[in-house]
């Protein structure tokens, strides 16, 4: 199927328009679609062809904001087989979208790592084997989620010595479940 490059450039410039004023501060409760529209220099009719509205354009950058991370995670489905390497990949992960995950979950990081924990366990959670495995998957998804949220977002820092711990416990666990490491 041929993409249009129209609709791929319109999409483009009302993204980069709702991030550029996502980014100067204006709260989504406050963006309006003119703004967007005009930014973005395009009609509010073609708008709501490609969005029912601006709630329904931030969602959906958040979900292909979380999509472009996951692409950038070699290691995400080393969850069962390898927690340390699962673990440890999330900081590339983060970076290589840090900037729209700070626009779009400004003040809401720990919406973030919900969106992010529902979307891994929704993959994952259908690849298990049985229900071990599923609850395996979920518990590592959940923990190198925790570790992430002792992360200062706003200064990319982290305690090493905390994500060393987690992993460590994640690995004595994973070491103990059937079918684990």
């Amino acid at each position: 199927m041929m993409t249009d490059l129209r609709i791929v450039k319109t999409r483009k410039a009302i993204r980069e328009a709702f991030l550029r004023l996502r980014a100067s501060g204006v709260p989504v409760s406050k963006v309006k679609v003119k703004d967007i529209c005009d930014l973005a220099l395009v009609n509010p009719s073609t708008f709501y062809k490609h969005y029912l509205d601006v709630y329904d354009l931030n969602d959906k950058l958040e979900d292909e904001t979380i999509d472009a991370m996951l692409e950038h995670y070699p290691d995400k489905d080393k969850i069962l087989s390898d927690p340390p390497a699962f673990l440890n990949g999330w900081r590339p992960a983060i970076d290589s979208q840090i900037d729209d995950l700070r626009v779009l979950f400004t003040g809401r990081a720990e919406a973030m790592f919900r969106k992010i924990e529902s979307t891994l366990v929704e993959r994952y959670s259908a690849r298990a084997a049985n229900e071990r495995e599923r609850i395996a998957a979920v518990f590592s998804i959940a923990g190198a989620l925790h570790s992430l949220g002792l992360l200062k977002l706003e200064g990319g820092q982290s305690d090493d010595e905390i994500i060393a711990a987690v992993v460590e416990n994640l690995n004595a666990i994973a070491a103990r479940i059937p079918g684990g490491r």
